[in-house]
């Protein structure tokens, strides 16, 4: 079975195999997506307290693009370490960053 395989092959660590990748994204990829967020809301929403729906939609979206342009690249890290291709998590990210 695969189980049987991954405890052969790596031992219970084996279930973890890239895990490490997507702790190291989370932290920067948090600090861009609140820090993004932030500041496009101070540029182009109104101080006052008008309802705009359209614009706060564009602080989310802008902010949800920075986390996802440090964390996607993490994620595919993480599932070729999974499939056992790379022994490190800096060789496959290098590997990843240059295609």
């Amino acid at each position: 079975s695969v189980v049987q395989s991954i405890v052969e092959e790596s031992g219970g660590r084996g279930f973890m195999r890239g895990a490490s990748s997507i702790v190291i994204g989370c932290v920067p990829a948090h600090i861009a997506l609140f820090t993004s967020y932030e500041y496009v809301k101070g540029r182009i929403l109104n101080e006052n307290d008008a309802h705009e729906p359209a614009r706060a939609a564009l602080c989310g979206a802008s902010a949800t693009l920075c986390h996802d342009i440090i964390l996607t690249p993490m994620d595919v890290v993480k599932q070729r370490m999974q499939l056992g291709r790379y022994k490190h998590v800096g060789d496959c990210l290098r590997s990843v960053l240059r295609r």
